[in-house]
C-alpha cells in the first residue's frame, strides 16, 4: 500500500475519532446521565469510531468472509449514521452560538430580549433537551435513509432534443448507470436484478459512466460479472471513474472488455444507421487519469476527427468535465461522480461544493445530465437523492 494512503488513513482515523469526542461532550455533558447510561453512550461512541476504520480495512482484503462482510455493512451503518447525527449537533451548535451573538448584541434590551436562558442550571437544561431533540432526529434521518437505500432503483425516462439528430436515429434509447459501487454492500445478485431490469427496458445502447466497484478485480470481479449479460444492439459502452484508478484501473479495462464492454479513453465510436451517424465519446476520470499514462482527461481528443454533420453524446465520469467537452464540440454530456449528495444532510449541501450536483445543466449550446448514481458508496443510504436507472430517449430538436 502506497505510504501516501497509509498516511491519509491514519489522519482521516484521527479526524474520525476526534469528532465522536466532541460529539460526545457536546452531547453527553449537558445531559448530565446517569452513571451507567453515560457510560453505554460513551462505549457506543467509542466502537463506532473504531469499528468503522477496522470494517472498512477488512471488507478489501481479498479473503473476506461472510462475518467481515457484515462487519463492513455495520461499520458503513455506523458510518452514516455517525455523520447525521454529527450533522445534527454541528447545526445545533451552529444555532447555539449565533443565539449567544443576538444576546450579546441585544443584552441592553432586558431579560425579555434574550433569546438563551440567563440561568446556567436552566441553560445547561436547554442544551440536554436540544440535545434529545437532536438524538431523536437524527435516529428518524438514519432509519429513514437506510429504508431509502435499500429500496431498488427508480426507473427515470426522460426525453432529450438534439439538434441535428437524424431521422433514424428518432427515439433511440440509451440506458445509463452510473456508480454502481459493487463492493461491501452491493453485491452480484443485486446487480444481476439492475441488468434484468435494463434489458427489460429494451435499450438500443447502454452506457456505463465510471466507478463500478469498490476493490479489485481479483476481489470483485465476480460480482460484477452479471454486466455481460447486458443486451442491447449497439453493445455497451464504459468509461473510467475514479474508483477505478485505485484499485488498478488497466485490470478493471481489461475486465470490461473480457465481458465485451468496450471502454472509451479518450476515444469515440461513430454509431452508423443507414448512413446517418451519431458519435458517442467518452473520457477518462478527469480528477486521477494522471495516475497512469496516457489517460489525462482530454475531451477534444476524444471528439477529434468525428464527422461534423454528426450529433455527439460524451460519457464523462464527473461533471466537473462539462465546460471541456462543450468546448470540444460536445451536444450532449452524461455523467455521475456527485450522488447527489447520496443522503441527508450532504443531498442538501453538496450544491455549497459541486455545481452540478443533479439533473440537467446547459453551457454554450451544450447539454449536461448528472445522475445521482444507480447504486451507493459506503452507508447503504439514501436520502434526498434517489438511485436510478437513467432511459434517455433521443428526439429531434424542433
Amino acid at each position: 500500500m502506497p505510504a501516501r494512503m497509509i498516511v491519509f488513513g491514519l489522519v482521516a482515523t484521527l479526524v474520525w475519532a476526534l469528532l465522536h469526542a466532541w460529539v460526545g461532550w457536546r452531547l453527553l455533558g449537558p445531559a448530565r446521565l446517569p452513571a451507567a447510561l453515560a457510560a453505554v453512550a460513551w462505549t457506543l461512541l467509542a466502537l463506532d469510531a473504531v469499528t468503522v476504520p477496522v470494517g472498512m480495512i477488512l471488507s478489501f482484503r481479498p479473503e473476506a468472509s461472510s462475518q467481515t462482510r457484515a462487519l463492513s455493512w455495520i461499520a458503513y451503518v455506523g458510518m452514516g449514521a455517525f455523520t447525521i447525527l454529527w450533522a445534527g449537533v454541528a447545526a445545533r451548535d451552529l444555532c447555539w452560538w449565533l443565539l449567544r451573538a443576538l444576546d450579546l448584541v441585544a443584552g441592553s434590551i432586558g431579560p425579555n430580549g434574550r433569546f438563551l436562558p440567563s440561568d446556567p442550571a436552566v441553560l445547561v437544561s436547554w442544551l440536554a433537551r436540544s440535545g434529545a431533540v437532536v438524538v431523536l432526529l437524527a435516529c428518524g434521518t438514519a432509519v429513514a435513509a437506510l429504508l431509502g437505500g435499500a429500496r431498488e432503483p427508480r426507473v427515470v425516462e426522460e426525453r432529450v432534443a438534439l439538434e441535428g439528430l437524424p431521422a433514424a436515429f428518432e427515439g433511440y434509447r440509451i440506458v445509463q448507470l452510473s456508480d454502481l459501487h459493487i463492493g461491501p454492500t452491493l453485491h452480484e445478485p443485486w446487480l444481476a436484478r439492475v441488468v434484468r431490469r435494463v434489458n427489460a427496458l429494451s435499450p438500443d445502447l447502454v452506457v456505463l459512466t465510471g466507478d463500478l466497484a469498490d476493490g479489485r478485480v481479483a476481489d470483485l470481479g465476480p460480482s460484477l460479472a452479471p454486466l455481460g449479460d447486458l443486451c442491447a444492439p449497439d453493445g455497451v459502452l464504459a468509461v473510467t471513474g475514479n474508483h477505478e484508478y485505485f484499485h488498478d484501473a488497466e485490470a478493471w479495462i481489461a475486465f470490461l472488455k473480457g465481458l465485451g464492454i468496450q471502454v472509451l479513453l479518450n476515444e469515440h465510436r461513430v454509431l452508423d444507421k443507414g448512413g446517418e451517424r451519431l458519435v458517442v465519446a467518452g473520457v477518462t476520470d478527469v480528477s486521477v487519469g494522471r495516475m497512469l499514462p496516457g489517460h489525462t482527461s482530454d475531451p477534444a481528443q476524444a471528439l477529434a476527427g468525428v464527422p461534423p454533420d454528426a450529433p455527439s453524446v460524451l460519457l464523462a465520469h464527473q461533471p466537473r468535465s462539462f465546460a471541456a467537452a462543450a468546448e470540444a464540440g460536445a451536444d450532449l454530456v452524461l455523467a455521475g461522480h456527485t450522488h447527489g449528495g447520496q443522503f441527508f444532510p450532504w443531498s442538501a449541501l453538496i450544491r455549497l461544493v459541486e455545481p452540478h450536483p443533479r439533473g440537467w445543466y446547459h453551457l454554450n449550446g451544450a447539454a449536461l445530465r448528472v445522475s445521482p448514481g444507480t447504486g451507493h458508496w459506503g452507508p447503504p443510504m439514501r436520502l434526498g437523492a434517489p438511485s436510478e436507472v437513467a432511459v434517455l430517449v433521443l428526439e429531434r430538436a424542433s
